[in-house]
């Protein structure tokens, strides 16, 4: 399937060694992503991912997801999403360079408590995604306990 800019759809598995990789920089003890799978739209990047919690990298178990893993979480998954988009050529505005994620701003909203020992997240991004320019990328993250926290990240690349 194809969009009339000659962008297709496209599904795939991110390997671990990709998710390593993308995640080199983090501490061992605050990396939280355990898989993922991007998917390219027409007009969006969709990283979806598995997470896992153990042990707080900052706090005492609070028993649940908090505002300050909600970012850790969505910087893990973002530089995950960027990473394979290089790697992929699915933002052809990208440079060959994976560039450098600041965050703006960042909105979130917990509607229902999420266990943090095991949940899953999505990222939606434009896919027209260009250096020097503010995004706009729409989160969420949910267990099967129906615990939902939902939020919107103004992203500049650099």
């Amino acid at each position: 399937m194809s969009d009339p800019a000659g962008r297709s759809s496209h599904r795939t598995e991110v390997s671990s060694e990709l998710i390593d990789r993308s995640l080199e920089a983090i501490s061992s003890d605050c990396r939280y992503l355990q898989q993922a799978v991007l998917e390219a739209e027409p007009d969006h990047l969709v990283a979806r991912g598995r997470f896992g919690i153990p042990a707080s990298c900052y706090i005492d178990d609070t028993g649940h997801l908090n505002s300050v893993e909600f970012k850790l979480c969505f910087n893990q998954l973002i530089e995950v999403l960027l990473v394979q988009a290089l790697s992929l050529g699915l933002s052809p505005e990208l440079p060959a360079r994976r560039p450098e994620t600041r965050i703006r701003a960042l909105r979130s909203v917990f509607r229902r408590v999420i266990d943090g020992r095991r949940f899953e997240g999505e990222l939606r991004a434009p896919r027209d995604l260009k250096i020097g320019a503010s995004h706009t990328v729409l989160c969420r993250f949910w267990d099967d306990n129906d615990g939902l926290a939902e939020g919107e990240v103004t992203i500049d690349l650099v």
